[in-house]
């Protein structure tokens, strides 16, 4: 599956990191939705210090009717600012964790989509968990403060102009702090994208190797080799740290930069004001003081949220990159051709076919559905002149072959180790492609039976029925049918067995049965 770099609006999106923007205009209307509450929070921060300002007038003039009246003021609107505050904060983060609810649930569900058409050649199922895991949780947690982006630069502006008011020149000591607190994260940007590629990718490769050894664990422990299989993951464990370590130095280096705003800026701003103040003869007051210190913590909060907002949203495009690579691989081709009884002849079957080829590859899809074409084919498949492999520039698996399997007969493909059985198989159930010749078959859905058998760690009996209803005759005709009915007279709850984890509490003639 090809990502699309249009949209059905016919908008065009760059050719590199599509996949976010094409994420960025999915979720757009919950983006904008936080903006009014998000501008709403910040009028109500920045009525705090003018509320300071204020109050601490208000103490030192003497009292009176009109000090009494202002004070009760004075009191409604810190009210009021601080039920501002709570309301426009909850709503502002309400959009954001429901914009990252709809980035989770879009990527799953594509992640899991892709997984379920790719083919089995192009199948890691180590991949899709750590990219549903870990890949898509740094995505959300990245984007949930992405207001922090076009806010934070509003709120550090206005700090600025109020501060200058307050306390003129001294202003310059909080800029200089400020602009060392957001160049360094910028620069340490670049790299955090390919420290967090690298670590994902050996994360990925121990989860693998880990549930690799969970579902062999018998195999594992009949041959004692336990302790290496668990010296092997450790091993992987370690390599997986030791490449978390770029990335976890830049994090600390990150959080040292986001708050040497917070630790020096007043300092400096108070050692400025004062030698200014000094040399012109004036003096600290309290109103002053108080005022200016909440508009730097003010000041401060943003830069934070800025410096520890940017560096992380640029890491996690390594991620969606890594998404985007698992989603745009190609899926698998389904060459069989679905058949309907007329008297067409084969001329006009193979016309259909082409015609049916011809069509896909001009719109640049993928072959999902079978085409149909009508014939008068008596066997329910029938395979003619088929070669195939599972790779162009490879050697064929299997060279013109034709066969067909008629109703009600058994039909047996033997040969040697390696002679194409199994890849013949896998293309009857279109998973492998045809090179040359076509299969066609009268049944859209076909039941395969693989030497492997797939069993929840569930009872036996919702093993068999899957998802069917119990049917207490039927059930039992089928049981007796597989030889399991001597089998579940001798386990101690019959069919109520738990099966466990890939069917570990069973013989594997037991689970071939269970399956079939």
């Amino acid at each position: 599956m090809s990502f699309l770099l249009k949209s059905n609006t016919g908008a065009t999106y760059p050719q590199s990191h599509n996949l976010a923007w094409v994420i960025a205009r999915a979720v757009f209307k919950p983006f904008a939705a936080a903006i009014i509450p998000r501008l709403a929070l910040t009028f109500f921060r920045f009525m705090q210090p003018l509320l300071i300002k204020r109050i601490i007038e208000l103490v030192n003039e003497p009292v009176s009717k009109s000090t009494d009246r202002q004070g009760w003021g004075i009191i409604a609107a810190v009210g009021l600012v601080y039920v501002g505050l709570a309301l426009t904060a909850g709503a502002s983060q309400h959009h954001a964790n429901r914009m990252s609810t709809m980035v989770r649930g879009s990527l799953v569900n594509a992640i899991y989509s892709q997984t379920l058409n790719l083919s089995i050649t192009g199948l890691d199922e180590s991949a899709a968990v750590t990219l549903m895991s870990a890949d898509v949780e740094l995505i959300c947690k990245a984007i949930e403060p992405i207001h922090v982006i076009w806010s934070s630069p509003l709120e550090i502006v206005l700090a600025i102009w109020l501060l200058q008011n307050e306390i003129g020149l001294a202003l310059l000591g909080p800029l200089v702090i400020t602009g060392i607190a957001i160049s360094g994260p910028f620069f340490l940007s670049r790299f955090m994208g390919p420290a967090q590629g690298a670590w994902m990718e050996k994360i990925q490769t121990r989860i693998d190797a880990t549930a690799k050894a969970l579902n062999a664990m018998k195999g594992v422990k009949m041959l004692g080799l336990d302790a290496k299989m668990s010296g092997i993951i450790s091993n992987l464990r370690a390599n997986e740290i030791a490449h978390s370590l770029k990335m976890r130095k830049l994090l600390v280096i990150m959080l040292a930069f986001g708050n040497m705003s917070d630790i020096l800026a007043p300092g400096a701003a108070f050692v400025i004001y004062v030698i200014v103040a000094t040399v012109n003869g004036q003096s600290l007051d309290i109103t002053s003081a108080f005022t200016a210190l909440s508009l730097i913590a003010l000041l401060v909060a943003p830069i934070r949220a800025f410096v520890f907002t940017i560096p992380p949203l640029i890491a996690a495009l390594s991620c969606v990159d890594r998404v985007e690579k698992f989603i745009s691989l190609p899926t698998k081709r389904d060459d069989r051709m679905l058949v309907t009884q007329s008297r067409s002849t084969p001329n006009s079957r193979t016309e259909t076919y082409g015609s049916a080829r011809n069509l896909a590859r001009s719109r640049d899809i993928e072959m999902e559905i079978m085409p149909t074409v009508e014939t008068s084919l008596q066997a329910p498949i029938e395979v003619k002149n088929l070669t195939l492999g599972w790779a162009d520039d490879k050697q064929p698996v299997v060279e013109d072959v034709s066969i067909e399997f008629l109703p009600g007969s058994l039909t047996m493909v033997i040969g040697p180790v390696g002679c194409g059985k199994s890849s013949f198989l896998q293309s009857l159930l279109g998973e492998a492609p045809s090179s040359k010749g076509s299969i066609y078959i009268n049944q859209s859905h076909v039941a395969f039976v693989s030497q492997t058998s797939w069993i929840q760690n569930n009872s036996i009996r919702n093993n068999i029925l899957g998802f069917s209803a119990f049917e207490p005759d039927w059930y039992a005709k089928v049981v007796r049918a597989c030889a399991l009915d001597t089998d579940l007279e001798e386990l101690p709850n019959g069919d109520n067995s738990l099966c466990g984890s890939t069917g570990s509490a069973l013989s594997g003639g037991q689970k071939l049965r269970i399956v079939s």
